[in-house]
């Protein structure tokens, strides 16, 4: 069974490659109140920093942490069904980290069925740790995000994406 990181483990201020033969899952989610449109995005790479996969996913919810935690589980299940069984999950929502960390800590009403269910999916895996990230270190995913309150179906990014290895490789942190 796959357990979270303990709270000690260190923020990070650009993107770090995962260790050798372990992904990366970097989430991130966009609202807009103003036209109640929200959407999900993540992204999975490789410990070569290679994209596996980019997903852009249009979403019902009107609070960040609900829809923070909805992106981690369902890129959890994106993971499992890639086949990356070991895997950094990176979150630019300190509140997703204080709950998926310490499953000792009840969660709020509001996104507690979606921990259970992430505390599920983890047992699935090898191993899974959660890591903090700033937000100007997860501006692919943002983007990512942002792109899916345009949408109306979630659309799987080609790979290779040219514009994320462009902001990869130009961009500290991405």
């Amino acid at each position: 069974m796959a357990t979270p990181l303990p709270p000690s483990t260190p923020i990070v201020s650009t993107w770090t490659a995962p260790p050798l033969g372990s992904f990366k899952l970097n989430c991130d989610v966009s609202w807009n109140p103003r036209n109640n449109r929200s959407g999900l995005g993540f992204l999975i790479q490789n410990h070569l920093s290679e994209t596996q996969v980019a997903i852009s996913i249009p979403s019902m919810f009107n609070d960040i942490l609900v829809g923070e935690e909805m992106a981690i589980r369902d890129g959890l299940l994106e993971a499992l069904s890639e086949g990356s069984y070991t895997l950094v999950v990176g979150t630019d929502n300190q509140d997703d980290i204080f709950y998926l960390r310490d499953f000792t800590k009840i969660p709020t009403l509001s996104i507690r069925s979606i921990v259970i269910d992430i505390k599920h999916l983890i047992t699935y895996f090898d191993h899974v740790s959660f890591q903090y990230i700033p937000r100007e270190a997860n501006v692919v995913v943002d983007s990512l995000a942002r792109r899916a309150l345009s949408l109306t179906y979630g659309i799987v990014c080609p790979i290779p994406i040219p514009v994320f290895l462009l902001l990869q490789s130009h961009i500290p942190g991405v």
